[in-house]
């Protein structure tokens, strides 16, 4: 579909804040959105490079609306990419829109939503790091039903999860997805409402959704 679900979002602006400089070195932009595109594909997700610089540029330029806006930073707490962009393109409100080094900005940067998703000693997994790994290791399942030594998989998926800029070693890939396999199977048999234990378990749907097509 056209529709860039959220984690796509972060994985597109995450990809292009990693290739900020080679972007602001080259005067031929249009490989360097190849390469964007190429690894968005090997996350699954399907954009070609036009699409990527279009997506990103509407990101921006919606940034820029919500920074220049009269409410300031509250509003900007509305736009969900806002602490993303701001660590990308700085907080200076000159409106001149340089790139800063990113690794300068994060340093700088009070925001706990961006430390939550961009820092790798955070030992709290962000709930689009967990969406992550869930479809990373449901993509899986066939070579995991193999017989054989499961270790190697974990260390693609965590080399998988590396690309998406997760830093998770392929042991805490492999303990957070039996932690969640197991919360999830304890709120499906519980006697409780389905409706209230769904919300206690945010990746419900999710694995339900996986386990009654087949996919787990």
């Amino acid at each position: 579909g056209n529709r860039w679900p959220r984690q796509e979002t972060l994985a597109l602006i995450r990809i292009r804040t990693e290739m900020d400089a080679n972007f602001r070195d080259s005067g031929l932009k249009a490989p360097l959105w190849e390469e964007v595109s190429r690894r968005l594909g090997e996350l699954g997700f399907q954009r070609s490079a036009k699409k990527c610089k279009e997506k990103f540029e509407n990101v921006h330029k919606y940034y820029k609306k919500t920074k220049g806006g009269k409410a300031g930073r509250q509003d900007g707490k509305c736009y969900r990419f806002f602490a993303q962009l701001e660590a990308l393109y700085g907080s200076n409100s000159s409106g001149a829109g340089a790139i800063t080094p990113v690794a300068k900005q994060q340093s700088d940067l009070q925001d706990e939503d961006f430390k939550e998703h961009f820092d790798p000693n955070s030992k709290r997994w962000p709930k689009q790091e967990v969406h992550a790994l869930i479809r990373l290791r449901s993509g899986m399942e066939s070579k995991f039903q193999e017989p054989g030594a499961k270790g190697p998989l974990w260390e693609e998926i965590s080399t998988s999860m590396g690309h998406m800029g997760y830093s998770r070693s392929s042991k805490r890939c492999k303990e957070k997805w039996e932690n969640i396999n197991k919360y999830f199977r304890k709120t499906k048999d519980s006697s409780k409402r389905r409706s209230e234990n769904s919300k206690t378990c945010p990746y419900f749907q999710q694995l339900d959704m996986l386990y009654r097509t087949g996919v787990l």
